[in-house]
């Protein structure tokens, strides 16, 4: 059997004299401070604001619209939303479009302000058409003239 050896070790000299500083390096002092944030900035108070004028296509009356103040990280989906709750949730698929109502430049509702360019505080006019959803009431125009007899009108009232 083998034995191994270990390597000898070498013995440091005694330094002559004083140990030099250590010089700092240029690239250490460009490197930012990993523990210093910037100062913060709230973004309910610093996300610039748009007022959106929003009218019905047809009619134009005033009690059917509404304005409406949100930042440019809104999505148009909240605006549909916000949109349906005004119609008490009457509406069906609501199509919106920027300035003037075209079904070729309609919006698409996961789509922020910002995303669709409107980078800036400002105006702007949102015109919206819908479909009208139908209510349980309306029951009686779509069913079969025979089923509506005697004993079940007197069921309903």
């Amino acid at each position: 059997v083998q034995k191994l050896k270990m390597p000898v070790k070498k013995k440091k000299g005694k330094g002559k004299g004083k140990k030099k500083g250590k010089k700092k390096s240029a690239a250490k002092d460009a490197i930012p401070d990993a523990y210093q944030a910037p100062p913060f900035q709230d973004p309910r108070i610093f996300t610039p604001k748009i007022e959106l004028n929003i009218r019905l296509v047809q009619p134009q009356f005033d009690f059917l619209g509404f304005k409406m103040e949100v930042p440019i990280t809104t999505t148009m989906d909240y605006v549909r939303r916000r949109i349906i709750e005004r119609h008490d949730g009457g509406v069906g698929e609501i199509k919106m479009c920027f300035d003037s109502y075209k079904v070729e430049d309609v919006i698409d509702p996961a789509k922020t302000l910002e995303q669709l360019g409107y980078t800036t505080a400002g105006k702007v006019t949102l015109i919206y058409d819908f479909t009208p959803v139908s209510h349980p009431l309306l029951l009686f125009q779509t069913l079969d003239p025979t089923f509506l007899n005697y004993q079940f009108l007197a069921l309903l009232f």
